[in-house]
């Protein structure tokens, strides 16, 4: 559930198709820059009522770690 949320905000975002994301798909590759992973962190955040550090944003490379992150999150 995390992961398809998280892909449908990506794809709002940053205007690209479903079938270039999976796990493995770095941030940089769709034309996101960091303001772009802030801006889509700040939706999941207000979508799942979160506080995610900005030093573990700092870390976000591919979907995979965000989808990671968020979770984690979720469980605590």
């Amino acid at each position: 559930m995390v992961y398809s949320d998280i892909k449908k905000i990506i794809c709002d975002r940053l205007s690209v198709s479903k079938s270039k994301i999976d796990n493995d798909t770095t941030f940089a590759s769709l034309g996101a820059d960091s303001l772009d992973v802030v801006d889509i962190a700040m939706t999941i955040e207000e979508k799942y009522g979160l506080d995610v550090d900005n030093t573990d944003l700092s870390e976000i490379e591919t979907v995979g770690d965000l989808v990671e992150l968020i979770e984690k999150e979720t469980k605590n």
